[in-house]
């Protein structure tokens, strides 16, 4: 499942923190990311978010952090089944799935 969120980036440094909801009324709106293993962050807009983003400029990133506050849950609560002969991608396979 692909989501993606939008912001319209401000003229100087901030935080962003994900929220459900729009900025600008109907404009310039987030779903809030419900779980995910990659983030790709890139410079877009929308034509119907005019005049709040622009496909154009610059982006800089000085840091990104992740407030983890999904269930860890314990081996007898996992679903599925994956295992594989090597102990490390077994475990990195259910640590993401947490």
């Amino acid at each position: 499942m692909l989501t993606f969120d939008e912001i319209a980036v401000r003229p100087k440094p901030y935080t962003w923190t994900d929220n459900h909801g729009c900025e600008f009324g109907t404009q310039v709106c987030v779903d809030g990311l419900h779980g995910f293993r990659y983030l790709k962050i890139y410079l877009d807009a929308l034509p119907e978010d005019a005049p709040y983003t622009s496909s154009y400029g610059q982006v800089a990133i000085e840091s990104v952090s992740l407030d983890f506050t999904a269930y860890l849950g314990t081996p007898d609560t996992f679903t599925g089944w994956f295992e594989s002969s090597d102990d490390q991608l077994n475990q990195w396979w259910y640590d993401g799935g947490k």
